[in-house]
């Protein structure tokens, strides 16, 4: 991988607040080797929460004003897309859908190899009940995702579905690329000193991370733990760490099932971490996913995880249940049992937490950032 000038990689993605796909794009883009690459980022928008997250010699691009609407815009974010384009050797779709459309766009126009990165299993993503003008997107990605020089998918679940959808997509096209932890912020925040406490009767705290969408499936969750609490965990604590549209329905969800003064929602935490290691557990209750991040964060954090068995990430993160604990997804009172379960087993806990110490090493920069790497060389 020898060259005179590093490539210039452009990556395309709506802005950077709390998402996990947007902190996964950040965690990549500063390791990668800047001696072979000049990476860029082109945001629809200049908004974040992540700014402490970007390294000071990345450019950044922004296509509107904050005021400005996207879909009213769309001849001026094509003239930007191209231009920025331009200027690069490589395009990358950095997030599913719209940001790839745009890269697309402004790579196949200014005649640059254009790549996909798709962070979720798309063929549910493309049904979730909150996304607009499904009919849409359905076309779009079926016309643009066949003709990406390649697409990284982060987890073997996510390449399945997505060629499942779309038999048109070469295998050969195909890059199976992890996530990378972002170690460098995790690890200061880590802290094994924390003491789980085990059986009925006793002060539990119960984490959970995500944004506040139908995807992430939170209402699950309150169900789940309104039953634990009547089944001997009265003493107990669960904090919801995100933002987003159903914020109002779950407060609200809470309510009505009795729970509002034990659940705390508290907001986006962009070092989530500092809950993390204060957890007796980590809930992952989502209806579909790509990876899961913060599930291979809460096994870095020494955290037992009790996850959905959802399309596509948790079972892959977690390796068939060997580092961590998977239950039925769309099930309340499974999930309220994985719950009590990793509380009240001692021995299965340790088992879980020292075979996710193993498997977390799978997931670090200095394995993973070369795959990527690799993928722009050959595609540049």
């Amino acid at each position: 991988m020898a060259t005179k000038a590093p490539k210039k990689v452009l990556f395309v993605l709506p802005n950077i607040l709390g998402g996990g796909a947007e902190r996964v794009v950040l965690t990549f883009v500063r390791h990668l080797n800047r001696g072979l690459f000049e990476p860029s980022l082109l945001l629809f928008k200049r908004e974040g929460d992540y700014w402490g997250e970007v390294p000071q010699d990345l450019k950044i691009y922004h296509l509107l004003e904050s005021s400005e609407r996207f879909r009213y815009k769309l001849p001026k974010v094509l003239k930007k897309a191209v231009e920025v384009a331009s200027q690069n050797d490589i395009i990358v779709g950095a997030l599913e859908m719209i940001p790839t459309y745009v890269a697309y766009a402004g790579g196949r126009l200014a005649g640059k190899p254009v790549v996909g990165w798709v962070h979720i299993d798309l063929p549910m993503a493309l049904s979730s009940p909150s996304l607009r003008q499904k009919r849409l997107h359905r076309l779009l990605c079926s016309y643009i995702y066949p003709r990406l020089s390649r697409i990284i998918c982060v987890s073997q679940g996510v390449a399945n579905s997505l060629k499942g959808l779309f038999p048109r997509v070469q295998s050969k096209r195909v890059s199976i690329i992890y996530n990378p932890l972002p170690v460098e912020l995790v690890e200061p925040l880590r802290d094994f000193s924390h003491t789980p406490v085990f059986g009925e009767n006793k002060d539990v705290t119960i984490v959970a991370v995500g944004r506040l969408v139908y995807q992430k499936g939170f209402d699950i969750l309150l169900r789940a733990y309104a039953l634990l609490r009547k089944n001997g965990f009265e003493k107990s604590l669960l904090l919801v760490l995100g933002k987003g549209e159903e914020e109002a329905n779950l407060k609200n969800l809470a309510e009505k099932l009795g729970i509002g003064e034990s659940v705390k929602f508290l907001g986006f935490q962009p070092e989530p971490w500092r809950f993390l290691r204060e957890a007796d557990v980590f809930v992952s209750s989502s209806r579909f996913e790509g990876f899961s991040m913060v599930i291979a964060e809460a096994m870095f954090c020494g955290v037992p995880v009790v996850a959905t068995d959802c399309p596509s990430g948790p079972r892959e993160v977690l390796l068939d249940g060997k580092c961590g604990l998977l239950v039925p997804p769309e099930d309340p009172v499974a999930l309220a049992e994985g719950i009590r379960k990793i509380l009240c087993d001692r021995e299965l806990r340790e088992k879980l937490v020292q075979a996710a110490s193993v498997r977390v090493r799978d997931f670090l920069p200095e394995k993973i950032v070369p795959q990527l790497e690799k993928v722009l060389w050959e595609v540049g």
